[in-house]
Parts: C-alpha cells; structure tokens; sequence
C-alpha cells in the first residue's frame, strides 16, 4: 500500500470505520434473524402420519389417553399409534395450545414406550416454543404406585424437571437408571462422537452391572467385553446406515417391588433394517447373499399384506454375519444384534422358574415387529448363527407369524430394540 497524504489518510480511517460499523450490523441482524427461525423436528417429521394428519379434528388442546398395556413389547399397533398421533398433532393447521397425557387406566409400561412418548412430547415443546406460542402440558399418573414411580423417575416429570413432582433422593434408592441421547449430528469420523459413543457404552455396561450387582449376580470380564462390544456395534450400525444420527441407550430397574424387572431400551431414528439392505447394488456380495431368499419366498407366493419382502429382509438382518458393510465372505461384520439376541437368551435361561421365564425382547424396525420370548433360539447352522422363528430353524421356510408380525400401515421410522426380564435377589452368581 502506498504512503497516503493526512486528507487521504482520513477519508481512508472514515470509511474503514463506516464499513465496519455496518459489518456489525449485519451481523447482529443475521444473528437475530438465525433465533428467530423456528426450530423443525427432524423427528416428529420422521413420526407425524399423513393418513392420520386428514382425518384428524381440528382441536387446540388434545386429551391422550394411554393404552392400559402401554408396550412395543406386547402391543405395538396401538402403542405406536399413540405416537404418531401425538407427532401428528404439531403439523395440523390449526396450532395447538397443550395437551393432555392420562396414564390413569394404565396397567403395563415398556421403557422403550415411555421414553418414545417422552421424546416426542419433548420435541412437540420445542418446536411449539419456537415459534414463541405457549404450550400447556398436563396428565395424570397411573394408579398402580411403581408405574407411577416410574413415570416420576425416568418420564416426562423427570424430562421437564417439574420440581414439584420429583422423586426424592430417599425414594430413588432402590432405582438405577441409565439415559444417554445422541442427538447433536455429529459427523461419522468426528473424534468428539467417538468418544461419546465409546463413554455411552462403557456407562452402559457398568449400568447393566450395577443391576445384576444389586440382585446377587455380577458380569464376568469377559461378558463385559462382550457386552460392550455389541452395544458398541448396534451404534455403529446406526451411525453408517442413516444420516439422521440420532440414537438413544436407556436402561431401567426398580428393585423396590416384588419382581425386579430390568429393562433396556436401543433405538434410531432414520432407515430401517429392510430399507439398508434393499438399497444395496445388486453386485454387492450381502446382496447376493440374500437374494436367493427373496426369490424363494417369491416364487413360493408366500409374500402377502401379512408378509411381505420387507419383514423378510427385516428377519435376515439378524443372522450371524449378514451386514450391508460386508463385502466378501472373510468379513464379520453384523455381529451386534446376533451377539444381543445371544445376551437375551442367557437372561431367558437365567430368569426362568419353576420351568417359566417372563423376560422378553422385541426388535421393530418400520412395519416389521419381532417377538422373542424364548420359544425360538439362535442356533448354528452351517457355521451361520441362525434364527428363523421356525420348527426347523430354516430361512427357506416360513416363520411363525406369532412372532414376526408386519404392522399395516404402522411404521417407525427407524429402529427398536426393548428387553424386559426380572431379577432375582439370590447368592452372588456370575453371568
């Protein structure tokens, strides 16, 4: 820059100044333009229901009334259809003022249930909020007091922070709860969501063991490594096969009654098992895996409204080393949900009495709902670990249709993963 005059110099200082002045403002006016813009769930999008969205009244205020058997576990049509229901609420023309959540009739609650409800609840408040209107929120507990409890501890109470209503420290004794979310959309090979994935599943093991430590039972080393490595490997699964990545890890367990029942909960929002698979390029070796199954049940004229290629493809995501990652048969990849299907088996076995075990699994992922309660077991089968809700443990067959269910047009966008089974208060035992 050359040597400017005292005059130059002054009209240069001047207007330097005026431009940055008005860089300021602008910056101050995009800032405030950016907190003005409202906030718009990626996953009330994902939930909301079109079907239902035309048949729905128009109505400022909405009383839900929760099913008496409140479970993705036992009964997933109407419990997802409360879901979807209360997501669809926010994309009425009509803008909603509150509502109204009655778990009073309420006789039976799964984690995943509630905490999905919560979720959305929660994403219905702050979409609702942005856009600077009130929203009212208000319920009533069941009547059963550890369902109560449980609403208080790990529900919506517990996700508002209503003061008021909160257990105290005397009465959160006898609970141990676990809760991590992924939801800040961090980039796959971002440093800081490996880390926070590799402390989510460490927190969740120790959780687990904290649990059974309280019942008498303890992880052996190696079951903890076990243990971490497929929950680890359910993560990754999620975070390579959507780019909403958003997952949740909840774990529950209420020693104060008769039965101590733990329960936990793995789900994501994003594509399903069915639409990862199916999105393969036809060369792909796991495409060519699986292909002849599809042909089969095709040629078989087995696919109908009841099962369809979806359930199927659905169902074949949990045998031993099928995974969209695979590129050749060396690989190994598709060993999470096998090695969790392995952890509930071993609960089954360790919870049954007098030749009868109450812990149970399911696995939802869209419109595909599978049920394991024990009567079906992974097996090998040609060096594959297999598990094809049949007599015969075959994939060339069909499979039970008490167990794989295919929902209609009920569909979560994503997928569940909920385990129920009780605890026993008995000598120390390793697991």
């Amino acid at each position: 820059m050359k040597k400017l005059t005292e005059s130059e110099l002054f009209l240069y200082l001047k207007r330097k100044h005026r431009l940055d002045l008005e860089n300021r403002k602008n910056k101050k006016r995009i800032k405030k333009v950016q907190k003005k813009t409202p906030y718009n769930s990626n996953i009330l999008n994902l939930l909301q229901d079109n079907l239902l969205l035309k048949k729905l009244k128009h109505k400022r205020f909405r009383n839900v009334n929760i099913p008496q058997n409140f479970s993705f576990i036992d009964n997933p049509i109407d419990t997802l259809q409360i879901i979807k229901q209360l997501a669809t609420y926010t994309r009425l023309p009509i803008k909603i003022k509150g509502i109204s959540i009655n778990h009073f009739n309420v006789e039976s609650i799964d984690l995943a249930a509630e905490t999905i409800l919560d979720l959305t609840v929660l994403e219905m408040e702050k979409e609702i909020k942005s856009h600077n209107r009130k929203f009212e929120l208000k319920g009533q507990y069941p009547k059963d007091k550890h369902l109560k409890r449980f609403i208080r501890a790990i529900g919506i109470v517990k996700n508002l922070d209503i003061k008021h209503e909160l257990l105290s420290k005397d009465e959160e004794k006898d609970l141990r709860i676990f809760k991590m979310r992924n939801s800040k959309f961090f980039q796959k090979d971002n440093i800081e969501q490996s880390d926070y994935k590799e402390n989510t599943v460490a927190d969740f093991v120790d959780h687990i063991n904290s649990c059974l430590i309280s019942n008498g039972r303890e992880l052996k080393p190696e079951a903890k490594i076990k243990l971490a490595d497929y929950t680890g490997e359910i993560i990754s699964n999620v975070e390579d096969h959507t780019d909403i990545n958003e997952w949740s890890v909840v774990g529950y367990l209420d020693n104060s009654g008769e039965t101590h029942a733990c329960e936990i909960t793995i789900f994501n929002f994003g594509n399903t098992m069915s639409t990862t698979l199916r999105n393969l390029p036809k060369d792909h070796y796991t495409r060519k895996v699986i292909s002849p199954y599809i042909e089969l049940h095709n040629k078989s004229g087995w696919f109908s409204a009841e099962w369809n290629e979806n359930d199927l493809l659905t169902l074949i995501a949990l045998q031993g080393d099928i995974s969209s990652k695979n590129t050749n048969e060396q690989m190994d990849r598709g060993q999470g949900t096998v090695e969790m299907i392995d952890f509930f088996q071993q609960m089954h076995k360790e919870c049954i009495n007098k030749g009868k075990s109450c812990a149970k699994m399911a696995i939802l992922s869209g419109s595909t709902h599978i049920l394991f309660d024990g009567h079906y077991s992974m097996s090998s089968v040609n060096g594959r670990n297999v598990i094809a809700f049949n007599k015969d443990n075959d994939l060339n067959q069909m499979p039970d249709k008490k167990y794989i269910t295919n929902l209609g047009d009920k569909y979560f966008p994503g997928t569940i993963i909920s385990i129920r089974f009780p605890l026993q208060d008995t000598q120390t035992q390793r697991a």
